[in-house]
């Protein structure tokens, strides 16, 4: 008994259908989505599974386990536990598993040109990385456990669009749907050479909002990190919107919260206790030879290339401060300081116009944004009132 018919009830009156792979195998699950289509949902059942190869979606389907540690998803080879290669226009879902020991690359793997993929209510440990999003993808990442997920847990490694993103106008992409949002997801790093929440180059754009991070001993590097226009890429960072996240960190190595290396954006409203209680903004360019096109002083000039020039910074709590606010600094190192400047490049104030995207995504729920299962960020709201 594979599959059952059942009608959603939504105006246009689509038939759907439920299929129900026969276990957590990646044979009885990949069967099971091969026989769906766009709109149709494969129920997955408590188990654990170790496969040698990933799971595909390709299709608009959604891809539901039993819950967080009920449907258990490992790959005993390199690859990742599933590949989500979706298609502008479609809606996927992955929801309801953990995904442990993946050894290489990641847990879930997104590649195409889906803009409204959701991964929600999945539990990363022990991964070498957790989710990746490789194309002209975007969508929302939410109500996700992390837990020594990796050296990069969410790894945005390609906006899509290379050099076109930095055709448009800052004020046009934040904001708005086009990027990959992060939102009430729970990180813990407790294990040396786990690294960032998150990371990210070549365009990207994203938004890390209402999240919790902590990390003790030295198992988290920076929490939030970026890369700018250097060696792995060329082309760098685009947008990022951190605000609203919580980050508890206490090691005894003394890291920014925020490693900020090329792009534009905002950062704001966010609660930081710890040892890792300051922002740096650093440009490789303006000081790392190895860079692609060498030292920005030796060619353009300022600004480098996808530099930094207009990110805006404010309200960011940090308790251990004498003033209660998180510091910012700026690499000492080359031509830092001269091509990254402040009320120039980046502004300690609140970005004039800017209003956040819609919270919760719209894409939270069915996928269509009715029925939403949403946090409304009550804890970390809590939070700020009661140390401000």
């Amino acid at each position: 008994m594979m599959l059952l018919g059942t009608l959603l009830c939504c105006p246009d009156l689509v038939l759907a259908t439920t299929f129900y792979a026969q276990s957590c195998s990646q044979t009885n699950i990949q069967t099971a989505i091969d026989s769906s289509s766009n709109g149709d949902t494969v129920i997955v059942p408590a188990g654990t599974c170790t496969s040698a190869t990933a799971i595909t979606l390709n299709q608009g389907a959604t891809l539901q386990g039993a819950g967080k540690d009920l449907s258990l998803l490992s790959l005993s080879a390199s690859g990742s536990v599933i590949v989500l290669d979706g298609t502008d226009g479609e809606l996927p879902r992955i929801t309801g598993f953990t995904i442990d020991g993946v050894s290489e690359t990641y847990g879930i793997y997104v590649q195409g040109d889906c803009k409204t993929f959701r991964i929600d209510n999945i539990k990363f440990t022990g991964t070498a990385g957790a989710i990746k999003t490789d194309g002209y993808t975007y969508g929302v990442i939410d109500s996700c456990t992390f837990i020594n997920a990796g050296a990069e847990q969410i790894d945005v490694a390609d906006g899509g669009d290379g050099s076109n993103a930095w055709s448009y106008d800052i004020d046009d992409i934040l904001g708005t749907a086009n990027a990959v949002y992060i939102e009430d997801c729970y990180f813990e790093s407790d294990a040396e050479g786990n690294g960032n929440a998150i990371d990210s180059n070549v365009g990207a754009r994203w938004v890390f909002r209402y999240n919790e991070v902590t990390g003790t001993n030295d198992g988290l590097l920076m929490p939030i990190e970026n890369h700018g226009y250097c060696m792995q890429s060329n082309h760098g960072t685009r947008s990022i919107e951190v605000y609203e996240n919580t980050f508890t960190i206490d090691y005894t190595d003394y890291n920014p919260v925020m490693k900020i290396r090329g792009g534009d954006g905002v950062i704001y409203d966010n609660n930081v206790f710890g040892t890792f209680d300051w922002i740096q903004l650093n440009n490789y360019r303006s000081w790392n030879e190895g860079c692609a096109g060498g030292l920005c002083s030796d060619n353009e000039g300022y600004p480098c290339q996808d530099q930094t020039t207009e990110l805006y910074i404010w309200d960011n709590y940090a308790p251990s401060r004498p003033d209660s606010l998180l510091p910012i600094s700026v690499y000492d190192g080359g031509d830092c300081r001269e091509h990254i400047q402040e009320d120039r490049d980046f502004f300690l104030e609140e970005k004039s116009g800017y209003t956040p995207y819609t919270y919760p995504h719209p894409l939270r729920g069915d996928g269509n944004g009715n029925g939403q299962e949403a946090g409304d960020g009550s804890m970390l709201k809590m939070r700020r009132r009661q140390y401000n």
